[in-house]
């Protein structure tokens, strides 16, 4: 069945020393996990039913039942602390552990939680809708910049994926910088935010596109189709 497996990293040895496995009813259909200490993360199950029929009727018809549940191994608890998702996927912290965002690849949203530090609960905030479907989710840890690797026509992704190795699949990268917080009530929210288009490709240079990492001037690529690529961003102003 799912489940999450729990490494050390030696780095004497350059190793993975594998110490345990983490299986429960409410981790379904893990996607992306979000370590919040050494024993506590949050996760994204991309669907909710289990049969294969039941999952390709779910991803095409783009019901919103998924969920993101949160494990703390020091008390063995398991909780749902996000629910009605479309396809939730990348999950990633942001630098000050306040908040919490969750790529709903189907609606295509990025979903915004603040999180209760005390018992980990989520309280949603903000939903931003994306350009297209994406993916995984890397937070610059100097600024908070969220930049998001996305898929500009999944259906030429699923095309390619299932062995038609002769149409394209392209890629994309969008960066998401959020504007000041404002209150709104008793909630925190960005009125004020810009979604860039960093990168596109339609397939020829890169073919799919799963998580973006930038540092300096420069971006890594990754695709679950195709090579890593290398690309230095020029015009992009912090």
């Amino acid at each position: 069945g799912d489940a999450i497996e729990v490494f050390e990293y030696l780095p004497d040895d350059g190793a993975l020393k594998h110490v345990k496995q983490i299986q429960h009813l409410l981790i379904n259909s893990p996607n992306d996990v979000e370590a919040v200490g050494p024993d506590m993360f949050y996760v994204t199950n991309d669907h909710y039913f289990n049969s294969v029929f039941m999952r390709k009727l779910e991803t095409y018809l783009q019901f919103a039942m998924s969920t993101v549940a949160f494990h703390d191994d020091s008390k063995n608890e398991t909780r749902l602390v996000a629910w009605s998702l479309a396809y939730p996927n990348g999950v990633h912290l942001s630098p000050d552990h306040r908040f919490l965002y969750v790529v709903a690849s189907n609606g295509p949203d990025m979903v915004i939680y603040e999180r209760n530090k005390t018992d980990s609960s989520l309280n949603h905030i903000q939903t931003i809708h994306l350009l297209d479907t994406c993916d995984n989710i890397f937070v610059q840890p100097n600024n908070g910049d969220i930049w998001l690797a996305c898929h500009p026509r999944l259906i030429d992704t699923a095309e390619y994926s299932e062995n038609n190795c002769s149409h394209k699949a392209g890629s994309q990268v969008l960066r998401l910088k959020l504007g000041a917080e404002m209150l709104d009530g008793k909630e925190v929210r960005f009125p004020d935010y810009e979604l860039d288009q960093v990168y596109i490709n339609d397939g020829s240079l890169l073919k799919g596109s799963s998580v973006a990492v930038y540092y300096d001037g420069r971006m890594l690529v990754g695709s679950p189709l195709d090579k890593l690529l290398y690309c230095e961003v020029r015009s992009l102003t912090d």
